[in-house]
């Protein structure tokens, strides 16, 4: 508990596969360019994909609390341990 572990970006690693220039090296660098490209788009659409996901919470909410109160318990209420919830 408590550790610190450093480790080097994947733009890193990619820089010192290429400063290297070994074989081996150079090999692996389409995979790792192409996994650094989609990480790069990943992160730039994650924002997008929480305001939408932020959104459709807003919108079951509202539907939820349209029903009927007798067809709307429990909704709001969240699992806490095996076998207890809480609002």
């Amino acid at each position: 508990m408590g550790s610190t572990v450093t480790a080097a970006s994947l733009a890193d690693i990619i820089r010192s596969k290429k400063a290297a220039g070994r074989t081996q090296d150079l090999a692996v660098l389409p995979i790792l360019e192409q996994a650094l490209a989609e990480a790069t788009h990943n992160a730039e659409k994650a924002p997008r994909r929480s305001e939408e996901s932020e959104l459709a919470n807003r919108d079951l909410i509202r539907r939820l609390l349209a029903l009927p109160p007798e067809k709307r318990t429990n909704f709001l209420r969240k699992r806490v341990g095996i076998c207890q919830s809480c609002l």
